[in-house]
């Protein structure tokens, strides 16, 4: 199989959520991945696309994103760029899942569904760009 990469732009927008979760879970069965396994990495972008939209942007501010998909015979790959306010998934909360769901808190929740449901995750902060 050759690569093949498909890019998104969307603006920061959550009414584009759904349309992008879409493409997504449809690349990722293009793939060969089963209802499962596209569920998980669609969640897993969900959570990082809520988070450019919701918070990788100053309030109000009109900006877009992309979405870069890359198939290949090894596997599927997701890169997000932005070129809002950087994050730094060091000084994030750290998620650990309660002993009982009234003790739930959900500050690192995204983070953590994102590191479980994907093989691989970094963050990379490229100044400017």
């Amino acid at each position: 199989m050759d690569t093949i990469q498909s890019t998104l732009c969307l603006p920061n927008d959550m009414s584009c959520l759904t349309p992008a979760l879409a493409f997504i879970t449809e690349l990722a069965g293009t793939a060969g991945f089963d209802k499962p396994e596209a569920r998980q990495i669609t969640l897993a972008m969900e959570e990082a696309i809520t988070n450019v939209i919701k918070h990788g942007f100053s309030q109000g501010e009109r900006a877009e994103f992309q979405i870069v998909c890359e198939l290949s015979a090894t596997g599927i790959s997701f890169v997000i760029r932005e070129k809002g306010v950087p994050y730094d998934p060091e000084r994030a909360a750290v998620y650990t899942p309660p002993a009982s769901i009234d003790e739930q808190a959900a500050s690192g929740l995204g983070l953590f569904l994102m590191r479980k449901n994907m093989d691989e995750i970094s963050f990379r902060n490229l100044g400017r760009e």
